[in-house]
């Protein structure tokens, strides 16, 4: 059905050693995408999205997926829906095989009605994932299943660290700067922020910035060179190293589909 529904839309393909994805424009501030990616050996991923939303469509087996949320492991089986908001993390536990799921991406603001964490939701028989009208109605009406947002435990010296970078992620700052205004010792505040989200606050901020990358050169017309500068790397030399270590592939593969 879903694929009756792509045929007559062009997608971007991206193709890289273990995944392929298809992205296309379902409106004109929201995208599709369908992912097979296969992984060698078992692996953790963390995503956080700045200025972007997303909804993924998974039907996993046991074994397969699980996201480690509040410091449980909560397997990830059946029909399930994942909304994360912006600026919030989730930690996936992937385990090895294919693995094949859909995702819709955003950069508009979600209804005022949805849940300001990540969660994740029983994934409605009746739902059109293709219809954006169907899906943000929806979205505005439904009840979480779980809070899987990734904070290990609650520390104020890293949610304070973490509203910081998050307001300004895009500027050009050191790490260590961060913890001279808020007033901690560097090695405090990286050990809380880590202890608390699973990366330390360098890595949350350049994640911020090659996902705010991926969702500029997706939804609007800038090359590659201006996108490192507008996220807050010195050059596309700088975000082509992180954007490949991250997404593993090229940022110049990524550009704006049109709505048909």
């Amino acid at each position: 059905m879903i694929d009756r529904q792509l045929s007559n839309l062009k997608p971007l393909v991206v193709d890289t050693a273990t995944y392929s994805s298809r992205y296309y424009r379902i409106s004109s501030d929201l995208l599709f995408m369908q992912r097979s990616h296969f992984w060698q050996s078992p692996a953790s991923e963390i995503d956080a999205f700045p200025d972007l939303w997303t909804l993924t469509f998974c039907d996993f087996e046991p074994g397969q997926v699980a996201l480690r949320a509040r410091g449980k492991v909560l397997p990830l089986i059946g029909k399930n829906i994942v909304f994360i908001p912006k600026f919030n993390l989730v930690e996936w536990i992937l385990g090895t095989g294919h693995l094949n799921w859909s995702c819709i991406l955003s950069k508009n603001d979600p209804p005022t009605t949805a849940p300001r964490t990540a969660c994740v939701f029983p994934w409605p028989k009746n739902l059109d994932i293709l219809n954006p009208t169907d899906v943000l109605n929806w979205l505005q009406n439904a009840n979480a299943l779980l809070p899987i947002d990734k904070m290990d435990k609650s520390s104020v010296v890293a949610e304070r660290t973490k509203q910081e970078i998050d307001q300004n992620f895009k500027q050009s700052f050191k790490i260590g700067d961060v913890a001279k205004k808020l007033g901690y010792h560097h090695s405090v505040m990286d050990r809380e922020f880590k202890s608390c989200f699973g990366i330390s606050p360098l890595t949350y901020r350049n994640r911020l910035r090659v996902f705010e990358a991926q969702s500029l050169l997706l939804f609007q017309s800038l090359d590659v060179s201006q996108t490192a500068q507008t996220v807050g790397f010195c050059d596309s030399s700088q975000l082509s190293h992180h954007y490949r270590s991250l997404i593993k592939a090229s940022p110049s593969l990524f550009r704006p589909l049109k709505t048909d």
